[in-house]
């Protein structure tokens, strides 16, 4: 190419964005030739206009590495669409390969600041070079990052500070906050991907998440900087065991900066009456029970001292109850636990309660938003979907069918599994309904093409006119089932999977969510559903619960209590024991609890998520199991 067409494209990116040409000064540096100068760039005290003016009075080769220059430049002005814009004319120009990669580095981190992650990731993969650049490094954590693979991002951005260490606090804290984040079967997961210096980061994060109190915190830095001396977060801790003084406010002169200290320190308000607002009578009065059960199984072993009153949600509205609040503020409240209930709540302690308290509501508002000082642990089934697929597609299964019963439930669930899957694969997986019991047969048939296979034998025997000996066949590619459908339901479709498998083929793995469990099951249960896997609360299953005292007086009290009431009563249970954690929770993302329903983590907008265990059934019984 020539440089009267180099030129004209100058000019015409000139318009573009806008700019005089300015006169170009006379003594200009030799264009850079390498990838090391190009990116030097940044530390030039040059505007995108003078790079563009000088690549006008250059050779090709040195044109082209001032624009490059210049797109970079864009980029740092927040200005990703005219940087997009230049890379792709640049593209067409015959670039060498180190001004190829950086112009597709540009080109990805437009794409990226744009909010399309997946062509960055695309565009990132096509660059060829015999060593890793930090900027890709970097613009690939990020993309996974912003697809919502958090395991997958820390994994990158370990790899990258391997490589390119740094010692700038923000960024360390962001990591550290980044891996906090962590539900358990994410960390299980990149546990197995063994990245570098991830067990001095599980470390730190312990010392945070044990809530201890700040001198013996203070103690645990000194003994994590000892052990971790070369470690990537040493001067993270550093920087804990000696921060920058605060500067000291005028009318604390005469304090001394120890005292100074304790007053910046935010103190927990004490809690020492708590309210609770549930369903007590009424066609909901079952379901607040149990949590009532659970809540005082609790306050009873903590052996408190505390004031615990209940309120029931459905003998007085919710301007009434807010009133009764007034008179006598609780320092807490619990609940309310139905949806029409929390957003009469939210939107009643606006208008009439000007000063509030911390509130752990007992499900998500529909309509109002979160204030606050508003808490959320709801038994979201989503939680467990979005668990199953992640961990059974990292387990190495590919093809994945799903049997859901047609409810508003099911198709929640079921998007939820397939989304999940779809982020982590970038595949879809198929979903059978079905809608009622008798359809169940013909459900499972579909999902194996056994149907499909018979149609083949009865048309070569036909064809042959004689009686063919066959056997149907199903599908190969399927290597696992899952299934949302509550216990009767998965006792039907379990065995129907099984005699539909052709008898020379491997065994489908089945797995299913907590509704496929029944706590009352019978022998008869176990034989049909003999080698299902799913996922449970540890408060049903065998030896799991938290607190095995509180797990054997319920068993006790209530022998024939189902596996829903059990459910709700172990809701109840975390409930109370989450009343001094979720302040600091909603402050640390690294501080977990290990409740009866699940480990429990709040996320950024204060809505606590459950991680579950699994369970197996056998011949007999049902076991915990690991999915490691």
């Amino acid at each position: 190419m020539k440089a009267k067409s180099l030129l004209f494209f100058g000019i015409a990116v000139l318009i573009l964005n806008g700019c005089a040409t300015p006169e170009p000064k006379k003594a200009q540096k030799k264009a850079p030739k390498t990838e090391q100068q190009i990116e030097s760039v940044e530390e030039q005290p040059v505007t995108v206009e003078e790079l563009l003016a000088q690549a006008k009075g250059q050779d090709n080769q040195q044109a082209i590495i001032l624009l490059l220059q210049a797109g970079q430049k864009l980029l740092k002005q927040q200005q990703p669409e005219k940087s997009l814009f230049l890379s792709q004319q640049l593209a067409n120009l015959p670039l060498n390969q180190i001004q190829s990669n950086y112009n597709l580095l540009n080109m990805a981190e437009a794409s990226l600041m744009l909010g399309d992650a997946d062509l960055c990731l695309s565009l990132l993969s096509n660059i060829k070079a015999s060593s890793t650049a930090k900027r890709k490094l970097r613009l690939t954590a990020d993309a996974l990052l912003e697809q919502g693979k958090l395991p997958q991002a820390i994994n990158a951005y370990l790899l990258q500070y391997q490589s390119f260490p740094t010692d700038d606090i923000e960024e360390l804290e962001q990591l550290k906050n980044l891996i906090g984040q962590l539900m358990p079967w994410q960390l299980d997961y990149l546990k197995k991907q063994n990245p570098p210096q991830l067990s001095g980061w599980l470390a730190l994060i312990g010392i945070e998440s044990s809530n201890v109190q700040q001198l013996q915190s203070s103690n645990a830095y000194q003994v994590w900087q000892n052990r971790y001396r070369t470690h990537l977060a040493a001067p993270l801790v550093a920087n804990y065991l000696n921060p920058e003084p605060q500067p000291v406010p005028e009318t604390d002169v005469g304090l001394d900066r120890e005292t100074v200290a304790l007053t910046l320190i935010p103190e927990q308000q004490s809690i020492d009456n708590i309210t609770v607002i549930i369903p007590l009578s009424g066609r909901e009065a079952s379901i607040g029970q149990a949590i009532q059960r659970g809540l005082l199984a609790a306050y009873q072993k903590n052996d408190n001292q505390r004031k615990l009153s209940f309120i029931d949600s459905n003998s007085a509205t919710m301007t009434e109850i807010s009133q009764q609040l007034m008179l006598t503020p609780p320092d807490f409240v619990i609940g309310p636990l139905l949806k029409q209930k929390v957003d009469a709540y939210i939107a009643t302690e606006q208008v009439l309660m000007p000063h509030t308290w911390p509130t752990l509501l007992l499900n998500l508002p529909e309509q109002q938003q979160l204030g606050d000082k508003h808490y959320v642990f709801s038994m979201r089934p989503e939680d467990e979907a979005k668990q199953a697929a992640f961990t059974l597609f990292h387990k190495g299964y590919q093809h994945p069918v799903i049997l859901s019963q047609d409810s508003s439930l099911g198709k929640r669930l079921a998007d939820t599994f397939q989304n999940q899957w779809f982020l982590q694969s970038g595949n879809t997986p198929q979903v059978i309904y079905y809608q009622t019991s008798k359809e169940m047969e013909q459900a499972v048939k579909n999902a194996l093409d056994v149907n499909l296979s018979k149609e083949r034998i009865f048309l070569m025997r036909n064809r042959m006119n004689e009686n063919l000996e066959a056997e149907p066949r199903n599908r190969r590619d399927i290597d696992m089932i899952y299934i949302f459908a509550s216990a009767d339901d998965a006792r039907l479709l379990k065995p129907y999977v099984d005699v539909n498998i052709s008898p020379f083929a491997k065994a489908i793995p089945i797995f299913a969510s907590s509704r496929s469990h029944n706590i009352n099951r019978d022998k008869n249960t176990s034989r049909d559903l003999n080698g299902l896997t799913f996922t449970e609360i540890p408060w049903l299953l065998p030896k799991q619960a938290r607190a095995q005292d509180l797990s054997e007086q319920a068993r006790e009290l209530w022998p024939t209590s189902s596996s829903t009431m059990q459910r709700l009563y172990a809701m109840g249970i975390d409930s109370m024991n989450l009343v001094d954690k979720v302040q600091v929770m909603a402050k640390n993302p690294a501080q977990h609890h290990r409740g009866e329903t699940g480990t429990l983590q709040m996320d950024s907008d204060k809505v606590i998520s459950r991680s579950l265990s699994w369970g197996k059934y056998g011949f007999r019984q049902v076991t915990a199991t690991s999915m490691e």
